[in-house]
């Protein structure tokens, strides 16, 4: 049954507001059928031309923009979709408010910076005798092509911790 062959006529305005309102707010169905693209802000790295970006103050593909020219702190940005296609005129915003946003699989060169360490035992010279151990805080994807780039074949162990509740509000940990 669809909401067209709901035969009262009010009823069926009803739904199909109630319906509209839900759809703005949340997907819901069969959504593997239509998947969006995941991305990851990259804070800290600098906005470029020909590139994704995304508000500073609201990050995340719902305000994402292609960057299209730069000049004097301004930015030609126009808007894409949720699937990152064009998506309204093209509007300028400073750079500023802008951070980078990359889609998944989008190459990125990430460097790591070393933070600290934790180093086993060392020999009179100064040598490690047992291994050290590294904490990269990043996102699992761009890590480990990040480690297999620079460490490959070097690496006995990697344990990564996901974000088991991203976003969720009903849990226990509210990310919030």
């Amino acid at each position: 049954m669809d909401i067209a062959s709901i035969e009262d006529e009010g009823l069926r305005r009803r739904i199909a507001a109630a319906f509209s309102r839900l759809r703005e707010r949340a997907e819901y169905g069969l959504v593997f059928e239509k998947h969006k693209p995941e991305s990851v802000v990259l804070h800290g790295q600098q906005v470029r031309e020909d590139r994704y970006a995304t508000l500073r103050t609201a990050p995340g593909p719902r305000n994402a923009f292609r960057v299209i020219e730069i000049e004097d702190g301004k930015a030609v940005v126009q808007p894409v979709d949720d699937h990152f296609r064009p998506a309204g005129d093209r509007t300028t915003e400073s750079v500023n408010a802008l951070v980078p946003l990359a889609r998944f699989g989008d190459p990125i060169f990430p460097g790591l910076e070393q933070t600290g360490e934790v180093l086993g035992a060392v020999d009179e010279d100064g040598n490690p005798t047992k291994p050290f151990h590294t904490v990269i805080n990043g996102e699992n994807f761009h890590a480990l092509e990040t480690l297999l780039y620079a460490y490959e074949g070097k690496v006995d162990c990697i344990y990564i911790d996901p974000p088991y509740n991203s976003g969720a509000k009903d849990w226990k940990y509210n990310n919030d």
